[in-house]
């Protein structure tokens, strides 16, 4: 009788530890999908600029990615940054957002602070009070 309750337990056990890898399996299948799927669409464009003003704060940069329809997925875009611990790294500038990009690579991109240069083209200006305000409307 003992024989037999000891392959009884020795079953029970393989079989659930069989049934916890696969739930491990499916978990980290979906948090993987969450990650590195791609989120960003951007309407037939390549690519497009997200322009984060000095002093934004995270709910600022998730609004603005929202109103323009850059992500897809809002909660999962949110549920990474804070796992990279984005929404207190926020940085100001202008960022390239190629179509395609992972929650992953944009939050990279956004925390990197690796922004795109701002090309500015100065005509004829006659005082440096108006260059300044030339060049600060286009700054920011």
């Amino acid at each position: 009788m003992a024989k037999k309750s000891k392959k009884k337990i020795g079953r029970w056990l393989a079989l659930s530890g069989f049934a916890g890898a696969i739930v491990f399996a499916v978990m980290a299948y979906h948090i993987y999908g969450e990650v590195q799927r791609p989120n960003v669409k951007l309407d037939g464009r390549k690519t497009a600029y997200l322009c984060i003003k000095t002093g934004s704060r995270y709910a600022d940069v998730l609004k603005m990615l929202k109103d323009s329809s850059f992500i897809v997925d809002a909660e999962s875009f949110d549920w990474v940054a804070r796992q990279k611990n984005y929404p207190q790294l926020v940085k100001a500038g202008r960022f390239k957002i190629r179509n395609g990009m992972s929650n992953n690579q944009l939050i990279n991109l956004l925390r990197s602070g690796a922004q795109e240069p701002v090309k500015i083209t100065i005509g004829k200006v006659r005082s440096i009070k108006r260059l300044a305000e030339l060049v600060g409307n286009k700054l920011e």
